[in-house]
């Protein structure tokens, strides 16, 4: 039976982290496909409410200085002067009250205007104008040239023609008159050089209620334009227009107050466009300037009753938006990246527990399958004794199905019980090898060769044993056999051995009175021989007869 995965599962896992991918990379294209349009929107949404914040911004400071403006003119209508220049003029010049004339009540009110301009650097001028039919000029101190002047009487003029006294003789106690911002005329001509103004009245009544004029103020409406200015963030450019479009404010100077000075330049010639309050997208005539984006408000400033308010414009540039859109997408794509990261990264370490898994599902695999076919009897058991694995060799030796033994405790079988595993399970330890008997059901004797091994957890705990049983039987029957032989040799070598000692005996016997008898021959030969050898010596020196010639030629 083999444990080995097959091809395909190892196919089916690399095809499995494919598919992961590619469903990972579609989410991805998704996710960024979703933020892409949410982005643009999210972007453009706050743009238009930065610009809105701006407009308000703008729109509040504007009313911060014109209430401090009136609040200084209310200052200046409250000082003792107005009201006796008021008593003087109805009693012959002379106040009733104190006896102060009204040359001395001019003086002093001069002097507090004086004074008053020369401390607050937006005020341009201060007068005093007469309620009558020319609108007479009372009282004017001005700022020229960088110095504070009172007009002389020749030089004071009557206003009556001018829409600011038309408008201040109609305001009731306590009720004051704004201007719009316009260009400041003297003489009826446009000031040079230009200077845009506010002008902020407030009536002068007698104790009676008679109206005798008004104290009017002109402030150098260049200051709050600046103000409103930096009120602004970034990029933004502020656009005020009156009702008709023509231009009060343009980032231009040039195109600034238009109505007077370049008619042809107004909010419908600039954009194309009329203007209205709320969002809009909107193109310059001037391509190289690009679509814009705009809040418009409707204002009065400092007076909220006025059917004919300005118009407030803050606009953004398209490239400012698109850099907001960029820094969004970056920052929201690097978020993006690094979950992708991430989710790559888990995505490999899954990928390679699951191969680690799979090898060592392969290795395990292997592992069963050379113990499955082992001969030798292989079984584990758990730190209680609980049997948890059991091959087909141990099935054969004892005779007990794995379907019976697993998951029961080993001492449960008689087999088993009688191995010796206490003292292993015990102790734990090194590894152990010991030889025991073991009869089968047959009768048959058997004799065991038991390893127990222990097994440790991936904490370095006792975790279990691994037995493992060789039957030697055989190997003893053959060890017993080939000892029998050995002895049976040794006994051979032995007597072999004697026999060979007592043939050298006898060979040294032999040898000995071979030498006795061959001494003694030598001895009794070597006397007899002599004389022949003497003969023969004698013989050789004699000639031979004819007859011994005949025998030895």
């Amino acid at each position: 039976m083999s444990f080995l995965p097959s091809k395909p599962a190892f196919n089916e896992a690399k095809s499995t982290f494919a598919v992961a991918i590619a469903l990972a990379a579609t989410l991805i294209v998704l996710v960024v496909s979703l933020f892409e349009s949410n982005i643009k929107a999210t972007a453009e949404s706050q743009a238009f409410k930065t610009l809105e914040k701006s407009a308000l911004n703008a729109e509040n400071v504007a009313e911060t200085q014109v209430v401090k403006y009136l609040n200084a003119l209310n200052f200046l209508h409250q000082t003792p002067p107005i009201s006796g220049i008021v008593r003087a003029t109805q009693n012959s010049n002379v106040d009733p009250k104190d006896g102060t004339t009204l040359v001395q009540w001019k003086h002093r009110l001069e002097t507090i205007f004086v004074a008053f301009i020369e401390n607050n650097q937006e005020i341009d001028q201060l007068r005093v104008i007469k309620a009558d039919k020319e609108g007479a000029e009372f009282i004017r101190v001005e700022r020229k040239r960088g110095s504070v002047l009172i007009a002389r009487d020749a030089d004071l003029q009557a206003k009556a023609s001018r829409d600011y006294f038309i408008e201040s003789v109609k305001s009731d106690k306590n009720e004051f008159y704004i201007s719009d911002i316009n260009l400041n005329r003297e003489h009826g001509k446009l000031e040079y050089p230009y200077k845009s103004v506010i002008r902020l009245s407030l009536p002068i009544l007698s104790d009676e209620g008679e109206r005798y004029g008004f104290i009017i103020m002109n402030v150098n409406a260049q200051y709050l334009l600046s103000q409103m200015i930096k009120a602004l963030m970034g990029s933004q450019a502020l656009y005020v227009t009156d009702q008709d479009g023509y231009f009060v404010l343009h980032p231009d100077s040039q195109k600034s107050f238009s109505k007077d000075l370049n008619p042809a330049v107004t909010w419908q010639s600039e954009f194309s466009v009329t203007q209205s309050i709320g969002r809009s997208k909107i193109m310059p005539q001037s391509e190289p300037q690009g679509l814009q984006f705009a809040v418009s408000r409707a204002f009065a400033i400092g007076a909220r009753h006025r059917h004919t308010p300005f118009y407030l414009h803050i606009l953004l540039p398209q490239s400012q938006v698109s850099a907001l859109i960029n820094e969004k997408r970056l920052s929201v794509y690097s978020v993006i990246g690094i979950v992708s990261v991430i989710f790559i990264s888990i995505l490999l370490f899954v990928y390679r527990s699951n191969s680690k898994n799979i090898e060592l599902a392969k290795v395990r695999g292997e592992s069963v399958a050379i113990v499955d076919i082992s001969k030798d009897a292989i079984f584990s058991v758990d730190s209680m004794g609980i049997v948890k694995s059991w091959n087909k060799a141990a099935e054969s030796l004892f005779g007990i199905p794995s379907q019976v033994i697993i998951n029961q405790h080993y001492s449960s079988f008689k087999p088993l019980s009688l191995l010796g595993l206490e003292d292993v399970l015990a102790k734990g330890g090194k590894q152990v090898t010991f030889t025991k008997p073991y009869v089968d059901d047959e009768k048959y004797e058997h004799s065991l060769l038991i390893t127990a091994s222990t097994i440790w957890g991936e904490l370095s705990q006792f975790s279990g044993v691994a037995v493992v049983i060789r039957d030697v039987t055989d190997e003893h029957k053959a060890k017993d056999a080939i000892e029998r032989v050995n002895l049976k040799l040794e006994e051979k070598v032995v007597s072999r051995t004697k026999e060979l000692v007592e043939a050298t005996q006898e060979a040294r016997k032999a040898s000995k009175v071979k030498s006795s008898f061959i001494s003694n021959i030598s001895h009794e030969m070597r006397t007899p021989l002599n004389g022949v050898v003497g003969s023969l010596a004698l013989l050789k020196r004699q000639p031979l007869n004819e007859k011994a010639e005949h025998w030895f030629p």
